[in-house]
């Protein structure tokens, strides 16, 4: 502080505020402020006397208020870049930011930009000026884990063209899974695993957890594909007649299971069978427990020259209990019966050695309708009559 020199005067005599230091005999003094205000006071004397006192009121300022709250996202990823901020506080010139271990920014201003480390702690900031520094405000932050690498769960062994699940365990971090198939394969993603479609190339599932944060490291699961057994059915491809005897059917490799309309016991019956178009499968499966079905398509249609036939044989008693009389005298060319029931089943099979034959039915029969057919030469079906046996 200083006053104008004033012409005559020997001394200065300052006066200060309570808890202030500083002294002086000229017209300037420097002070150190104490914590309240006041008035500065000074004199001038000379060996005639001492003046009036010439007097300021000074007052005092503090350091500036604490700042309000810490504005930004407080659960991040580390290396992400994110800003901070506070409202202006009032008197205050610059502010002090301090950051959590590993994290880097810097700024004086009311915001700042800062680059995530791998260490959560507090984002704090003071604000301060020439009469000092304020309490630090703090915002507590954390840190968003990377998933964990995920365990996957499934056979490593599986047959070709096969549906197989094979399962995750989940962790609560991970938003997404992201899954890699052998070439040829197709997937379809649901909650915690996938359901595969095997193709023929063995190969390696990958699977990695994923978040906004990033990616896992990638489990492998190495799968071996075990090829599909290759398998082919043997049947008529020319229509056959809706009378004719039931055909045998074969197939490879043995062992398999034929199915489709009219088949029992190996055989298609063409009696049985629809007119028409008749699909027949056969499905074997290997010692690997891989299957594989093949199809084929028989046609059944109406051949003329049997109704005189078949009004030639006489069938008695139908119904029947336990034996079934049949006269062939008229049915030239006869040389064989078969009674299937309505699975296209072989039930009997016997030659024909007279004009009458006596068909002792096996006591464990069940009662039902079944179909009574007259061979001739090469199993070719000359009539075919339903018979009833009741019990």
């Amino acid at each position: 502080y200083s006053v104008p020199t004033v012409s005559g005067v020997t001394t200065y005599t300052w006066t200060l505020p309570n808890g202030w230091s500083g002294a002086s005999t000229t017209n300037t003094i420097t002070v150190t402020a104490g914590s309240t205000g006041g008035t500065i006071s000074v004199t001038a004397g000379n060996n005639c006397g001492t003046s009036s006192a010439q007097s300021l009121v000074v007052n005092t300022n503090g350091a500036p208020a604490v700042p309000g709250t810490i504005g930004g996202t407080n659960n991040v990823c580390a290396g992400d870049t994110i800003t901070y901020s506070i409202a202006s506080v009032s008197g205050a010139s610059a502010y002090v930011w301090t950051l959590p271990n590993g994290w880097s920014g810097t700024s004086t201003t009311e915001s700042i930009q800062v680059v995530a480390g791998n260490t959560a702690g507090n984002v704090s900031v003071a604000s301060t000026s020439n009469c000092g520094t304020s309490a630090n405000q703090s915002l507590a932050v954390s840190i968003k884990a990377v998933p964990a690498l995920p365990t996957v769960t499934g056979a490593g062994a599986v047959c070709e063209g096969t549906t197989n699940a094979y399962t995750f365990n989940t962790d609560p971090n991970a938003s997404g899974y992201i899954v890699t198939v052998p070439t040829g394969w197709s997937y379809a993603q649901q909650a915690g695993g996938v359901t595969v479609t095997v193709g023929a190339q063995s190969g390696n599932i990958q699977v990695a957890a994923t978040n906004e944060c990033g990616a896992s490291t990638i489990t492998t699961t190495t799968v071996t594909v075990l090829p599909a057994p290759v398998v082919s059915i043997t049947a008529p491809t020319a229509p056959v007649c809706s009378t004719a005897a039931p055909i045998q059917l074969a197939a490879t490799p043995a062992g398999g299971t034929f199915g489709g309309n009219a088949v029992g016991g190996g055989f298609f019956n063409p009696s049985l069978a629809p007119l028409g178009s008749n699909q027949i499968t056969y499905s074997y499966t290997d010692a690997n427990n891989c299957s594989a079905t093949d199809t084929v398509t028989i046609v059944t249609e109406i051949c003329s020259g049997i109704s005189e036939i078949e009004a030639s044989i006489q069938v008695y008693p139908n119904p029947f209990s336990s034996k079934l009389v049949v006269n062939t005298a008229k049915a030239n060319g006869a040389v064989a019966l078969t009674l299937t029931d309505v699975t296209g089943k072989l039930v009997m099979h016997t030659n024909i050695e007279g004009s009458i034959t006596t068909l002792n039915i096996p006591a464990e029969t069940a009662a039902g309708i079944y179909t009574l057919q007259v061979l001739g030469a090469n199993h070719q079906m000359l009539a075919s009559k339903k018979v009833v046996l009741q019990k």
